[in-house]
């Protein structure tokens, strides 16, 4: 089948009024309502091929910003498919690169910790130098009395409810063990 040619203004067909607006979409596709960049991408390109498919370089198309060729439509729509395919491979590589950094990072983590360690033992948990390698001193809770009493309150509740005993606690049951249940078997010695 070969392609008609075309008026330089193509007449498009009047729709009637109480027809609901449909959507047109390529083919296999499942009526794209969610405009993701690939499906944007695609939908670009199947206007490529619906231009180069049915009209002729010559043909001349009136828009709102003004006329415009075939080839130049097509050149336009084909700079956003270029730019969306620039856009997605520097998103791959910086996906890429952000994977690099994060294995870096958690084989420096342990070194960093390290420094950590030796730069308190120089300089003290609470050394004002630790900060110039980035890491904040070491400072107490301070807890007031009332915190204190709760804990000691909510440890002595714990114990109770849980039955915990210490050493010496546990040394100071005494009483008679109980016998061991019998299994109901009278042996012949034992009557």
């Amino acid at each position: 089948m070969t392609p008609k040619t075309h008026s330089p203004i193509p007449e498009l067909a009047p729709v009637p009024s109480t027809s609901p607006a449909s959507l047109v979409t390529a083919p296999g596709s499942r009526g794209l309502t969610h405009r993701s960049r690939v499906g944007m991408q695609a939908v670009y390109q199947a206007v490529v091929a619906g231009l180069l498919a049915y009209y002729q370089p010559s043909d001349v198309f009136l828009m709102k910003s003004g006329t415009c060729t075939r080839d130049e439509l097509v050149a336009r729509f084909q700079a956003y498919v270029a730019a969306a395919e620039k856009t997605k491979s520097a998103y791959q590589a910086w996906r890429a690169s952000l994977q690099e950094e994060q294995a870096i990072e958690l084989s420096v983590r342990s070194l960093r910790s390290g420094v950590r360690g030796i730069a308190q033992a120089r300089f003290g948990k609470d050394g004002a130098q630790v900060l110039q390698f980035g890491f904040v001193p070491f400072r107490p809770a301070e807890r007031t009395a009332e915190s204190k009493a709760a804990a000691v309150k909510r440890a002595k509740a714990t114990r109770e409810a849980r039955g915990t005993r210490g050493r010496k606690q546990r040394l100071e049951i005494t009483g008679e063990t109980a016998q061991k249940p019998s299994s109901g078997v009278v042996r012949a010695g034992d009557a």
